[in-house]
C-alpha cells in the first residue's frame, strides 16, 4: 500500500485522485473512529468516577446518620438522667428544706432535659445530609 505519492513529469499526480482519495477518506475515517472510541471510552470512565463518587458519598451519608441516632440515643438517656434526677430530689429532704431553689434548679434542669431529648422533636426522624456535613465528615 503506497502512502507518499510522487509527482513526476511522466506521472502527475492527478493521475493517481482515484487512488488517493479513497486512502485519504479511509484515514480520515480511522482516525474518526478512533476519536469515538476514546470518546467512549472516556465517557464510561467518567461514568464509573461518578458512580464511586456517589457511592462513597452515600457510605459518608450514612456514616452521619449514625452517628446521629447514636447522639440522639446518648442525648435520651441524659434526659431521662436529668429527670430522673429531678424525681428523687423532688422526693429528698433536700428539696424540701431548700424549696424555692429547688424549684428553680428543677426548672432549669428540666428545661435542658427537654432541648436535648430526641423525641420530643420531629428532626428525629430527619434523614436528610446537607453536602457541607459529608464535606466535613472525616472518615
Amino acid at each position: 500500500m503506497v502512502k507518499d505519492w510522487e509527482e513526476t513529469e511522466s506521472d502527475p499526480l492527478e493521475a493517481h485522485v482515484d487512488e488517493v482519495l479513497p486512502r485519504l477518506a479511509g484515514a480520515f475515517e480511522e482516525i474518526r473512529l478512533r476519536r469515538v472510541r476514546q470518546a467512549e471510552e472516556q465517557a464510561r470512565r467518567m461514568e464509573a468516577e461518578r458512580l464511586r463518587h456517589e457511592v462513597e458519598l452515600e457510605r459518608k451519608r450514612e456514616a452521619i446518620r449514625f452517628r446521629r441516632l447514636v447522639a440522639h440515643c446518648d442525648n435520651r438517656r441524659i434526659a431521662a438522667d436529668i429527670r430522673e434526677l429531678v424525681a428523687s430530689v423532688e422526693r429528698s429532704l433536700l428539696a424540701t428544706g431548700n424549696a424555692e431553689q429547688f424549684s428553680g434548679w428543677k426548672s432549669w434542669a428540666l428545661s435542658h432535659a427537654e432541648r436535648i431529648d430526641p423525641v420530643r422533636k420531629e428532626a428525629l426522624f430527619d434523614r436528610d445530609v446537607s453536602d457541607y456535613e459529608v464535606y466535613r465528615f472525616e472518615k
